[in-house]
């Protein structure tokens, strides 16, 4: 089966009238896929984050860590993943 016909199958783009236009499912994975690159961009800052939740010796007061995420991370889809993984 050629690539066209493929993504077409797989609900990523509609033909009208012969032209192609993306689905609203493919705007969605665009999506996703550009918020994994930018959290693959700051892969050592998330590290940081993970190693500051790991550690429990360090006791970083939980509005000190938002600090640091707030100051580290510009992506806010990153950041409210961020913030939201403090409260748990």
């Amino acid at each position: 089966m050629p690539l066209v016909s493929k993504i077409v199958a797989a609900d990523l783009v509609d033909r009208v009238n012969g032209k192609y236009s993306l689905t609203a499912l493919c705007e969605v994975v665009n999506n996703s896929l550009g918020l994994i690159e930018n959290g693959l961009d700051i892969y050592w800052k998330l590290k940081t984050n993970d190693a500051l939740k790991a550690d429990k010796g360090t006791n970083i007061p939980r509005a000190k860590h938002r600090h640091l995420v707030d100051t580290s991370v510009e992506n806010g889809q990153i950041k409210e993943i961020l913030v939201k993984s403090l409260s748990l």
